[in-house]
């Protein structure tokens, strides 16, 4: 298994750039609409989303278990360029496309560093309708090392959870009156575990509806609320299912007073389990309640550059005792701050 960055990450990355400097609308083609760089550094105080449990048994090195990261808690750097593109007025439903690519590196234990990579388009097919399909691409997700019960004599016991992940969107946003939007979802999202562990496989679908307004020109709020049915493929044998039923409820605000950009997002997920085995003791009957707090404050440094500060909380409670089952309940906070470039096409480009 391979720890370093993935060697077409510099290439996407000079590719993109070399497209976002591209002026709009320049000759041979059509320049982005929009373009972003951003960098930070910041501090992840869960490496693993373990529970209580977990890190009990990380700092006794219970013999029962096996971590491969040094510490629970590490550094990272992030890092993301982006760039939309519009076509002329003249094209159906004035789409526009946008591409994202995003890497986390940890500076200590370099096996949890992700990148993912994400496809937007938006279409217009009126003037107050909009529809956003969005997909989002993960190649390699490393969650911890597990226990793997197919081991043969001689074999590690232990093996890599890893995982790779698709996710799809479509949403409609149809503008009721003058700044209320309401927008109607659906999304889909695949995760495709490596051997040993196939039987972790997941399927999800969901559906969310949320209302949005502004309150002034500065100051602009939303809710919104969905349901997402997960399917798990699970191991022959054994006893855990992970198949569950979600209900979210999500509201947000974001304030643009002068040089000063504040968004806060809010999202209180429950959880019911669906396995119908009594012996499945880590989630028969097992219900779960989880938050997630974000808040992002972006201020203007000079021109294009803003500094940017973010901050995230998750916790996750169960209904269940905490004995170390999968996905038990945790905490995590991460912390992180940098610069953010932002470029926006002339006056009169083609959009």
């Amino acid at each position: 298994m391979r720890l370093g960055a993935h060697r077409m990450a510099p290439r996407a990355m000079v590719a993109l750039l070399a497209a976002v400097a591209t002026p709009s609308g320049a000759k041979g083609g059509i320049g982005p609409a929009t373009a972003e760089v951003q960098l930070a550094i910041g501090h992840d105080s869960n490496l693993l989303d373990a529970s209580d449990a977990e890190r009990s048994a990380f700092s006794a090195r219970d013999p029962e278990s096996f971590f491969v990261v040094s510490s629970m808690r590490d550094q990272f750097l992030d890092g993301a360029i982006r760039g939309e593109w519009r076509l002329p007025r003249l094209s159906a439903g004035h789409p526009g496309l946008a591409f994202e690519y995003q890497r986390r590196q940890y500076l200590n234990n370099p096996i949890k560093s992700t990148e993912r990579f994400t496809l937007e388009s938006r279409l217009r097919p009126a003037s107050h309708t909009r529809v956003n399909l969005a997909t989002e691409f993960v190649p390699r997700f490393y969650s911890r090392h597990r226990l793997n019960p197919d081991a043969q004599p001689g074999e590690p016991q232990f093996s890599p959870e890893v995982y790779r992940r698709g996710d799809a969107s479509a949403v409609l946003v149809q503008g009721v009156t003058a700044g209320v939007e309401l927008e109607i979802g659906l999304e889909g999202s695949v995760r495709d575990y490596r051997a040993p562990f196939d039987g972790r496989d997941r399927h999800l679908a969901g559906a969310t509806m949320g209302l949005a307004g502004s309150l002034s020109p500065d100051f602009r709020l939303g809710a919104r609320g969905g349901y997402r049915r997960t399917w798990s493929r699970n191991q022959p044998g054994i006893a855990s299912d992970l198949s569950n039923r979600e209900w979210i409820v999500a509201p947000w605000l974001a304030a643009h007073p002068r040089l000063v950009s504040i968004r806060l997002d809010v999202e209180t997920s429950w959880r019911r389990y669906t396995s119908s085995d009594p012996k499945d003791d880590g989630h028969f009957g097992r219900k779960d309640l989880r938050s997630e707090v974000r808040l992002e404050i972006a201020r203007q440094v000079a021109g294009s550059l803003s500094s940017v500060t973010r901050l995230v909380g998750r916790v996750q409670r169960s209904s269940l005792p905490l004995r170390g089952f999968d996905e038990d309940a945790f905490s995590d906070a991460e912390v992180e701050t940098g610069l953010r470039w932002h470029r926006e096409a002339p006056p009169g480009s083609p959009r």
